[in-house]
């Protein structure tokens, strides 16, 4: 778990702790995307690969990405702690991202493991 969970924060972290942040928030309608694609490929693959169960391949990722955010939203209060003044409003959405993404990418790594297992590779002669 904490494998996924670490490596959804990790490729989050350069776009959302970088210091242009805010720019990048006011001005790029993918931020949603880049929230929600990290924890469904990572919860993808660990449930595809069998790693983890469904569930905790689902949460591992989807709690990274509120974490992030939180991160973020320290790092910025840290320097102007009036700044994040209605910071609910930005982690639990944030929460809500990672869950949709972690638990449809888990679904998707139950499909691939039921297809596998129904349609199993032929050998190579």
């Amino acid at each position: 778990m904490l494998a996924g969970f670490g490596a959804t924060f990790g490729v989050m972290a350069w776009p959302v702790l970088h210091p242009a942040y805010r720019e990048y928030m006011d001005g790029h309608v993918l931020s949603i995307a880049q929230l929600l694609l990290p924890a469904l490929v990572s919860a993808f693959i660990l449930v595809g690969a069998r790693r983890l169960s469904w569930i905790g391949g689902a949460l591992a990722p989807a709690a990274a990405v509120p974490a992030i955010i939180m991160t973020r939203v320290v790092m910025d209060c840290w320097s102007d702690p009036t700044n994040h003044n209605l910071w609910p409003f930005e982690v639990i959405p944030a929460g809500v991202v990672g869950l949709a993404g972690g638990f449809a990418g888990a679904a998707a790594g139950i499909g691939i493991r039921w297809f596998i297992r129904k349609y199993p590779p032929v050998p190579q002669e």
